[in-house]
């Protein structure tokens, strides 16, 4: 999964516009590159969104994979000044009208060719649960907090046996990760130490600062939030 300058030049020269940086609360523009470099990579027919937003990640999924099935899962609506996809193949239950991944419906789709995209701060291991009850191997995660950072259990939290907000025990956390065929964290694109509601944290990146090519990725440095792409075996 790791990926080259040329993948952040064509990211930014045929992907990135000025308006996906209005995305306060939600992913900035080294997240959104992380995204697309899975979209591309796996190809898929159906991605399932859950997390909406603004809209902004609706929005680059249209944009890199032109044909796919968009299925957006979201409580809340999305703002009268974010992105709402017009694209018959994009498919929305926001709002009154939600439902949640665990529950809704996929049989009609062929498994191989769906990949998630869990922006919800929901339990992650119990989202990965849910793939694996549903047949699905292609997972990405934004917000995937190292040990004594972060909102909600992550797959960081369960390696390194953070039991802050949940508990899982031996048998089946040696389950679910001798069950992931690949696991990458994305590493941010410049250094810096990423700003959190409990203080500040390392990550790697794959630039060094003084290399002035990509400064969205700059500007927006604290922005990431420790992608993960997963492959389940099943």
């Amino acid at each position: 999964m790791e990926y080259t300058k040329e993948d952040l030049e064509n990211f930014c020269n045929n992907i990135w516009e000025n308006n996906l940086s209005n995305n306060n609360g939600g992913m900035g523009a080294p997240d959104l590159f992380s995204f697309y470099f899975t979209l591309n990579k796996i190809k898929p027919k159906v991605v399932i969104e859950s997390g909406v937003w603004n809209g902004i990640s609706t929005k680059l999924i249209r944009k890199t994979c032109p044909d796919a099935i968009i299925i957006c899962l979201d409580p809340r609506e999305i703002p009268y000044n974010g992105y709402r996809d017009d694209n018959i193949n994009t498919i929305y239950y926001l709002g009154n009208k939600f439902i949640d991944f665990k529950d809704i419906n996929l049989d009609k789709y062929n498994k191989k060719d769906i990949l998630c995209f869990f922006d919800c701060h929901q339990n992650a291991y119990l989202r990965l649960t849910q793939c694996i009850e549903k047949g699905i191997t292609h997972i990405f995660l934004n917000d995937n907090y190292p040990v004594n950072c972060g909102s909600h259990f992550t797959i960081e939290h369960l390696i390194h046996n953070d039991k802050r907000y949940y508990i899982v025990n031996d048998e089946n956390k040696n389950k679910m990760i001798n069950g992931m065929e690949i696991y990458y964290i994305f590493p941010n694109i410049y250094p810096g130490l990423i700003k959190t509601g409990e203080g500040y944290f390392e990550c790697k990146s794959f630039l060094e600062d003084d290399e002035n090519d990509f400064d969205i990725f700059k500007i927006e440095r604290e922005k990431y939030r420790w992608n993960t792409y997963i492959k389940l075996k099943l």
